[in-house]
């Protein structure tokens, strides 16, 4: 059976979204890593094997856009 084992969210403020995924679905960040640009951050509950990554874009901020 396919099941996800991990998802990207692309996010403005990596502090305010890792506070937000702690206290909705109680993640804690097991990865992170720093790159010239970005930084990802891979959250887990430790319950179950995924994983849910937020890209924190460090350089010139441009409008998101869905789709």
């Amino acid at each position: 059976m396919a099941r996800a084992i991990h998802m990207m969210i692309r996010v403005l403020d990596e502090a305010r979204s890792v506070a937000f995924y702690r206290k909705a679905f109680g993640l804690g960040v097991a990865d992170r890593l720093e790159f010239d640009d970005f930084v990802l951050a891979y959250l887990r509950n430790g319950e179950i094997g995924f994983r849910t990554g937020t890209d924190d874009q460090q350089g010139p901020r441009c409008a998101l856009r869905s789709g």
